[in-house]
């Protein structure tokens, strides 16, 4: 499904990050070795968002903002990689900001 401008939304039923991760890379590697001709000498790069419904209950645009998250870490840390949405790390985070 395209969420808007040059983003998309994947689902599957898979839910091991190792397998998924597995997934994302070689496309990771097909698009950023494409020779796009409208492109000329600008490298075309894909950066990948993931998240996982671990739970029942969780709303697919919680799931979204959730992947979309990791999406733009994706583009922080360098593009043309795939990163996972961690809800550990975040919670943590939002309780040490929740503290002061």
């Amino acid at each position: 499904m395209r969420d808007g401008g040059e983003e998309f939304v994947l689902m599957s039923t898979e839910t091991d990050t190792e397998r998924l991760q597995a997934y994302a890379e070689p496309m990771i590697a097909l698009i950023s070795s494409h020779p796009f001709p409208h492109a000329g000498e600008t490298p075309v790069t894909i950066s990948i968002g993931m998240t996982i419904a671990e739970e029942t209950g969780l709303d697919l645009q919680s799931l979204i903002n959730e992947a979309d998250q990791a999406l733009y870490t994706s583009k922080n840390n360098g593009k043309n990689r795939c990163t996972t949405f961690d809800r550990i790390s975040c919670t943590s985070a939002e309780q040490q900001q929740n503290a002061y």
